[in-house]
């Protein structure tokens, strides 16, 4: 079954499905009463990690199914999605995220919806979530479709699960929190319920966030095989 499209499919099951089992149903309580907290993150880790690399290498094992044909305005967009895929991704890994695993305890401190979270309190998600997108885009065949499309879809389930549990969990906590910010970027800000701060971002992550963005674009062809730019 290597090597076809059936097997990227149930790779692509296997990921998805994985992730929203153990995180978004009853048996993540299950599973952490036994194993405690820390054994669970370390299953669930361990299980990220080979379900990922089983729908990479099935990906790239998979045949190719030309679905459509990338317009040289489709690689525009892909490029300007990018930008934002990793303005997000980068700005969300260096700034404090009470929705972060283990980080419960950041609801209790002053001024904790800062920089980024006044976007969009899912900054990671959303990079990994439009980099999907972007990639999705640009490459018009049905491997393509299979593969960014479950990554894509998870990044997004993924933030609405954790949000599910969240709520359940923290109670009023959680409800200061989405109060103030919000799951889709700039909605709280276009609401009136905050606003952005530019300083609070800081000169350092955006620095950050283009040597990112120039080392993908560097590296992109001696990784993948393919250069991401327009020809």
């Amino acid at each position: 079954m290597t090597g076809t499209m059936v097997w990227l499919i149930v790779a692509a099951i296997a990921f998805v499905g994985s992730h929203m089992l153990l995180s978004g149903t009853p048996l993540r309580g299950v599973l952490t009463r036994v194993l405690t907290e820390a054994g669970f993150i370390g299953l669930f880790s361990g299980l990220a990690l080979a379900t990922l690399i089983w729908l990479a290498w099935a990906y790239a094992d998979a045949p190719y199914q030309e679905l459509w044909i990338a317009a040289p305005w489709m690689k525009m967009v892909t490029w300007l999605i990018m930008i934002f895929a990793v303005l997000f991704a980068i700005l969300g890994f260096a700034t404090p995220n009470p929705t972060a695993v283990q980080a419960e305890r950041l609801f209790s401190e002053p001024d904790t919806v800062t920089g980024i979270l006044r976007v969009t309190r899912h900054p990671i998600f959303w990079g990994i979530g439009l980099w999907a997108i972007a990639h999705l885009i640009s490459n018009g065949d049905l491997a393509s479709v299979i593969f960014f499309g479950s990554l894509a879809l998870l990044a997004f389930a993924g933030a609405a699960s954790q949000e599910s549990r969240k709520r359940q969990q923290l109670g009023r906590s959680w409800d200061g929190f989405e109060q103030t910010t919000s799951f889709v970027p700039f909605v709280a800000i276009l609401a009136g319920r905050n606003k952005l701060v530019w300083n609070e971002i800081g000169l350092w992550r955006i620095l950050l966030a283009v040597i990112a963005f120039a080392a993908l674009v560097k590296f992109h062809e001696l990784v993948i095989g393919v250069s991401p730019m327009p020809h």
